[in-house]
């Protein structure tokens, strides 16, 4: 699977600011996978196509073919890595305290609205140095090949890959009485 390049669209915290330096286009290794989906999508450059979901370590990853060849390679289509997760909510380029300080994906699926429904089990802090035992989100899966931050959706020179407190279409809220949610492991909605 290939990972392309992205060029200064990290959160830095040291600067304060979505400064890092170019991460190259390489090759990864897919491994110690948490979660798999698959469904038919329509890429824009391939057309209607088979598309995996899968989770790992660092992160959310959708990959399709690069070509309809039966050997060609897979490359990233959409991601989330940890990188942008832990500094999606924020306003303007400045992170709020309620981002979780990782993601421990264990299960993500597209939904037939095109939305990500993606489930953190990470259990420690948040920037704000508050409790957090876990979320469900759906984020915004749309794809902006343009990659112009003004256009909501994901691309690869985009601010933080183009993800931002917008890009949270839904957040399940924390569920009070007998048995809260807490280091989810699985979620669905229909």
């Amino acid at each position: 699977m290939y990972r392309r390049s992205v060029f200064n669209v990290f959160y830095d915290s040291v600067s304060g600011s979505f400064n890092l330096a170019t991460i190259p286009t390489k090759r990864q290794k897919v491994g110690q996978i948490r979660s798999l989906t698959m469904r038919n999508v329509v890429d824009a450059t391939l057309g209607p196509t088979l598309a995996l979901v899968y989770t790992e370590a660092s992160g959310v990853y959708e990959i399709v073919r690069s070509s309809a060849a039966p050997n060609a390679p897979w490359v990233v289509r959409w991601m989330l890595p940890r990188e942008a997760y832990k500094y999606m909510r924020r306003v303007g380029t400045s992170p709020t305290a309620s981002n979780p300080l990782d993601l421990h994906a264990t299960y993500a699926r597209r939904l037939d609205s095109g939305d990500v429904l993606i489930v953190n089990g990470y259990q420690g802090r948040t920037l704000g140095g508050q409790v957090f035992q876990g979320e469900v989100i759906q984020v915004n899966g749309d794809v902006d090949t343009t990659n112009n931050n003004a256009i909501s959706g994901f691309g690869f020179l985009k601010t933080n890959l183009g993800f931002n407190s917008i890009s949270v279409q839904f957040e399940l809220p924390p569920i009070q009485g007998a048995r809260g949610l807490v280091i989810p492991v699985f979620a669905d909605r229909r």
